[in-house]
């Protein structure tokens, strides 16, 4: 049995990235009086993974074992570490939705939590199991952390309750990361994602797909 777990940004066991833009306002005079005049500029947020990241881990997996992508090799490059920044100056979140394919959104829809296979009316749903009768799959966000700015009164990435251990993928918009803002310069950090399945003895063989949606939502 094979389970496809793909990583894209916003990530797609897969992680999907939505990315954000810094928007300059035009600039506008108002003559209030002969001698005087304003002038205004509004930059909106901009919070964006730093890349466009799209990630496959493959397994092949006996019924009735275990396992999870602890062990797979990290690096920026391949997109399994990500990295975020945000300009925020309260703070943002990283929020985790199901993304998972289904026999009619071939590429998913937010809110399917189900690992589902396109040989097998069968799907694995999400869940911390490591035996018993019924398969599962979960995440957990591993490591999350400020890169910049750094030193005295630095902002900090709080992991949230209950991801940073093995969770239930969450069915609406969760936030799995909470990040500190700054009134000197842009918070940059990284956050890197894993995720476990377990496989019944009953389960059916065939090649299951999960997907998790990460977003950046500026505070």
């Amino acid at each position: 049995m094979k389970i496809k777990l793909k990583y894209v940004p916003s990530l797609i066991l897969t992680v999907m990235t939505v990315f954000g833009a810094v928007v300059l306002t035009t600039p506008y005079a108002r003559a209030t009086n002969p001698d005087s005049a304003e002038a205004r500029v509004v930059v909106d947020d901009a919070c964006t993974f730093n890349d466009n990241y799209d990630y496959t881990f493959t397994f092949s997996a006996m019924n009735g074992t275990v396992g999870d992508t602890t062990s797979e090799t990290r690096s920026y490059t391949d997109g399994n570490i990500v990295k975020v920044t945000c300009n925020n100056i309260t703070g943002f979140k990283i929020k985790a939705i199901g993304f998972s394919p289904d026999a009619a959104h071939a590429t998913g829809y937010d809110g399917n939590t189900d690992m589902y296979s396109p040989t097998t009316s069968a799907v694995i749903p999400t869940g911390t199991a490591t035996s018993g009768a019924t398969s599962a799959w979960a995440m957990r966000i591993t490591s999350a952390s400020v890169t910049s700015p750094t030193g005295t009164g630095a902002p900090t990435a709080t992991i949230q309750t209950p991801f940073a251990t093995w969770a239930s993928v969450p069915s609406s918009a969760t936030t799995v990361i909470q990040f500190g803002g700054s009134t000197t310069s842009p918070v940059e950090g990284n956050m890197r994602a894993d995720y476990q399945y377990y496989i019944s003895q009953s389960q059916p063989a065939g090649t299951y797909t999960g997907k998790v949606k990460y977003t950046i939502v500026g505070d």
